[in-house]
């Protein structure tokens, strides 16, 4: 819908960024609870951020390093940014699945109802993911000799998809992916051991850690 309503165009503008900066420090707070759990994964991750050598990478080397991307796949996977949305039918149709006491046969759905999906049970769905579903295990979007790593399809949904999946996709996925990789960057810098200390949960984002390092640095 077309509008030259100032406030109206404003306030689309400011929900798009402050979407972008919510959605992040989300799935960056996701991040680095599970780093915090799994030592394992950090030294991986370390090794590949190394092969930076303490630079601000660009972006096409952002796009290769492939197992950075696979734990933020991982991590939107378990703990996906929306948790369940939803979509009103435009006209009568039919899920093939849903009806029935066994939830298996075919479902009508009339013009104006809601269908909610549950991002948050469908990425934790064996049958999908395999029986070690609800473990947090990047190696599995990862391509090996045996056989290819999971793909990104209709049961992996953290955007959305379809015509109206998220627009700020790039963007956070650019975004998320170069923050990521700064803790790890820090640790070149003299003193860095002086806050390499074990990482705990907290509801902190990791703009503010980072605010945090800088002005300890600067001190």
């Amino acid at each position: 819908m077309q509008t030259n309503d100032k406030i109206k165009i404003r306030s689309e503008a400011l929900s798009v960024l402050f979407a972008g900066r919510d959605t992040t420090a989300s799935l960056l707070t996701n991040v680095w609870f599970e780093l915090s759990k799994r030592p394992d994964i950090w030294a991986r991750l370390s090794e590949e951020v190394d092969t930076l050598n303490g630079e601000k990478p660009s972006y096409e080397e952002l796009k290769n390093m492939k197992y950075l991307r696979a734990v933020l796949n991982e991590s939107q996977r378990l703990h996906p940014i929306v948790p369940a949305t939803g979509r009103y039918a435009r006209e009568d149709t039919v899920l093939p699945l849903g009806g029935g006491d066994d939830e298996k046969s075919p479902i009508l759905v009339k013009k104006g109802q809601l269908v909610m999906f549950v991002l948050y049970a469908m990425h934790r769905r064996k049958e999908l993911y395999g029986e070690d579903a609800d473990i947090f295990r990047p190696e599995r979007w990862l391509d090996t000799e045996d056989q290819k790593g999971l793909r990104m399809g209709w049961d992996y949904l953290p955007f959305s998809g379809g015509p109206r999946v998220c627009i700020g996709r790039e963007s956070l996925s650019s975004r998320t992916l170069l923050l990521s990789t700064q803790p790890l960057l820090i640790t070149h810098l003299p003193y860095a051991h002086l806050f390499c200390i074990p990482l705990r949960a907290r509801s902190w984002t990791l703009s503010c850690v980072l605010t945090h390092l800088k002005q300890f640095l600067c001190d």
